[in-house]
C-alpha cells in the first residue's frame, strides 16, 4: 500500500471512517461504504434524476468536508474557482 499520498489523504481518511462507521468498531466494510455513498448521492441529487453533476458532486463534498480551521484563503473568504 502507498502510504504517501499526501496530506489530503489524512485529511479524508478519518472523516469517511468516522461516516461510514455504522457499528463504531473503527473499520468500515463494503456495506457500510456503500450507504455512505448511496446516503450522499440520496442528499446531492437535489433534481432526482440519478446523476450528479461536477458541481454538485463539487458541492456536495464541500459539505461534507468542510475546510478545517486554519486552511483556505487568508481571512476565511470563499476560494476563488479553479482555473
Amino acid at each position: 500500500m502507498n502510504r504517501r499520498m499526501g496530506p489530503r489523504m489524512f485529511l479524508l481518511a478519518q472523516p469517511i471512517l468516522e461516516k461510514a462507521d455504522a457499528d463504531k468498531d473503527g473499520k468500515i466494510t463494503a456495506s457500510e461504504f456503500h450507504g455512505l455513498a448511496e446516503k450522499w448521492f440520496g442528499e446531492w441529487d437535489k433534481e432526482k434524476i440519478g446523476k450528479l453533476t461536477a458541481d454538485q458532486l463539487r458541492d456536495g463534498i464541500g459539505i461534507a468536508f468542510p475546510v478545517p480551521p486554519g486552511f483556505g484563503p487568508p481571512g476565511g473568504g470563499p476560494r476563488p474557482p479553479a482555473p
